[in-house]
């Protein structure tokens, strides 16, 4: 892993649930947590429309977290992110996540 981090790198970090009741965590550098932030106020101004924050993790690889804010309508619709093998739901994810 690289160690020559500074404030304004973009590390993100999104670590799901491992299973129901478990902690999630959003983990980063001020700069990457800034570029999630931004997309989510993004996001709130546009409902239904995916919005997207290119950040980095700790080994240097970049990636998109992508935010969308959804109708109630909706909430049924999106699988559970439950990582541990027993609780994954391997429900068919709606067309807007694909």
């Amino acid at each position: 892993m690289m160690n020559n981090w500074t404030d304004n790198c973009k590390v993100l970090h999104v670590i799901a649930q491992y299973d129901q009741h478990d902690d999630a965590h959003i983990i980063g550098t001020r700069a990457g947590l800034l570029r999630l932030r931004d997309a989510i106020d993004s996001a709130l101004s546009e409902v239904n429309v995916t919005k997207k924050a290119s950040v980095i993790t700790n080994d240097g690889e970049g990636y998109v977290a992508l935010i969308r804010c959804i109708s109630g309508d909706d909430v049924d619709s999106i699988p559970l992110g439950y990582t541990a093998d027993y609780a994954k739901d391997d429900s068919e994810w709606p067309e807007f996540m694909k």
